[in-house]
């Protein structure tokens, strides 16, 4: 307040005794500058003080500082940017929802960056000369995330499968390594002794399923029967249509932001049976694993990718 106060005393003593329209100068000890204002007289008496620093500003050859805040469309764009402007005490600020990447360009210097012994002479900067990245969210990842723990009936469920098949992963038996950390700690936690790969569905047992389901849509249960292993058999009052075997769970291998690096979520696949029309039906409902964890993940690997291509210090929040 005190410093308000002092500015607006060195304009009434700048303006004291105009009597025509003038530019004056203005200053006090905050200031390591004269500011130029137009001072004008009005009628009644009295002096108006206004700011002329707009119209100084369109003459210069070169604006006085950048500023302005970039919006880049992916990553590499961001590194890109960030390395084209950033200088020693440049900072990205990163937050995980929504995930947000942002590279505060002019940021303020480092209080504890001087050499030891010697007085920190940090000085604050204007943080306004911004870049940011606001990855958007997979068509991939919403397909499944949309239909997360929700059931879905026979059509239904065979559509998402048949629609989105590229996304399973199928887990191969000479090569389990293949399985990240999430997929392999779920297969162990529920698997029961049986091997990922005959856990977690292949993509092919998956489509076989989606289209013996097409085919019975309107066909009546007779009867569920467990399998070893934890499958489940479901068959069908309907002599041209097979038994059904229905898988524990799947794997996906998705990215979590468009055009990002895959990765794999597991998922239980459940079933209830309901009536509809004096006729038993079956509901499915995938109930997808560590989707927070899997994005959490995400952010903090794109967060290392930003740290390396810039060399830049981030930090887990929003900047002043």
């Amino acid at each position: 307040m005190a410093e308000n106060i002092d500015n607006v005393s060195a304009i009434i003593e700048a303006a004291r005794g105009v009597r025509e329209a003038t530019i004056i100068e203005v200053g006090d000890d905050a200031c390591d500058f004269p500011v130029p204002m137009l001072a004008r007289p009005v009628a009644g008496g009295g002096v108006v003080v206004e700011s002329v620093k707009a119209e100084i500003d369109k003459y210069r050859p070169h604006p006085e500082r950048r500023r302005g805040t970039a919006r880049l469309l992916d990553l590499a764009s961001f590194i890109a940017h960030a390395c084209r402007f950033k200088d020693a005490d440049s900072a990205v600020f990163v937050t995980e929802e929504p995930a947000t990447f942002t590279a505060v360009l002019n940021y303020h210097e480092a209080v504890n960056g001087s050499a030891a012994g010697e007085p920190a002479s940090a000085m604050p900067r204007f943080g306004d000369h911004r870049g940011t990245y606001a990855p958007e969210t997979s068509s991939e990842w919403k397909a499944w995330t949309e239909n997360d723990g929700e059931w879905i009936e026979q059509a239904d469920f065979a559509a998402l499968i048949s629609d989105n098949a590229r996304d399973i992963f199928d887990v191969d038996a000479n090569h389990p390594d293949a399985l990240g950390e999430l997929a392999a700690w779920y297969a162990n936690r529920f698997a029961r002794g049986v091997k990922p790969a005959e856990f977690f569905a292949s993509t092919q047992r998956l489509l076989d399923l989606a289209e013996g389901l097409s085919v019975t849509v309107e066909d009546r249960v007779s009867d569920v029967t467990k399998l070893s292993g934890g499958d489940t058999k479901i068959a069908f009052e309907s002599k041209a249509t097979p038994d059904v075997e229905v898988p524990v769970a799947l794997c996906l291998a998705i990215p979590v932001f468009t055009g990002g690096d895959l990765y794999q979520v597991p998922a239980r696949l459940r079933y209830k049976l309901f009536s509809k029309d004096d006729t038993k039906r079956v509901a499915w409902r995938i109930d997808l694993y560590g989707t927070d964890r899997t994005m959490r993940q995400c952010v903090a690997d794109m967060r290392a990718t930003v740290n390396a291509g810039t060399g830049l210090p981030s930090f887990l929040g929003s900047p002043e």
